[in-house]
């Protein structure tokens, strides 16, 4: 939740650092307010965002490396039998589910 609050504000800042004159020249070639923000300044919003989400992604990395590698550990330990192979696929299963990045 603490990392979500620091991307949404990194993204609230790069918004507001793109220049007011960009949304007003999008009006002015006739552009809705929708796809002003979609054409005009979401691209050049993530293009001055991308450095501090890159840092907070590996500070949030960081934080839970450590129990990348106990669950390998535990794995280990609890299924001794299991090839490398498949270690490494549960391993990549478990972190998958921990950061809710499984494919549906």
């Amino acid at each position: 939740i603490n990392s979500g609050a620091y991307v949404a504000e990194s993204l609230r800042g790069g918004i507001q650092s793109v220049d007011s004159g960009q949304d007003e020249a999008a009006r002015s070639l006739g552009l809705s307010g929708g796809q002003s923000m979609r054409y005009i300044i979401i691209p050049q919003a993530v293009k001055n965002v991308i450095p501090a989400i890159g840092n907070e992604l590996i500070a949030l990395l960081k934080e839970n490396n450590g129990s990348v590698v106990k669950t390998a550990e535990k794995l280990r330990e609890t299924y001794p039998w299991i090839p490398r192979e498949e270690e490494l696929i549960l391993a990549e299963k478990k972190i998958q589910e921990k950061f809710g990045l499984m494919r549906q």
